[in-house]
């Protein structure tokens, strides 16, 4: 119980911004950065433990940009991290694609 008050206490507080609308712009990128950093976490230890051969290292360094850029969103720049979030999720999605396994035909 005491996690889901902290997380609740991390989300960007109704004081931090004027408006309404940049609260809500700001807990929604919250919760999605949240979310995909666990994403990206549970990732990492999945892949710790089945195969150190092939070991991704985009997904860890994109769990650090992205821990990056919640802080930056909690110092104010909100505007900055929320466009970059898009374009480092697609980026690891990319490599990881490309160079773990690659793109299969399904055909053959």
């Amino acid at each position: 119980m005491g996690s889901v008050v902290w997380l609740k206490q991390s989300l960007a507080d109704q004081a931090s911004f004027g408006d309404a609308e940049r609260n809500a712009l700001a807990r929604i990128f919250y919760v999605i950065a949240i979310v995909v950093l666990a994403a990206l976490i549970l990732g990492t230890f999945n892949n710790l433990f089945s195969d150190w051969a092939r070991f991704p290292f985009a997904i860890p360094a994109a769990a650090v940009i992205i821990g990056a850029l919640v802080a930056a969103a909690r110092l104010g720049h909100l505007r900055v991290a929320s466009i970059l979030l898009p374009p480092v999720m697609l980026a690891t999605v990319a490599h990881v694609l490309w160079t773990r396994d690659g793109l299969h035909d399904n055909g053959c």
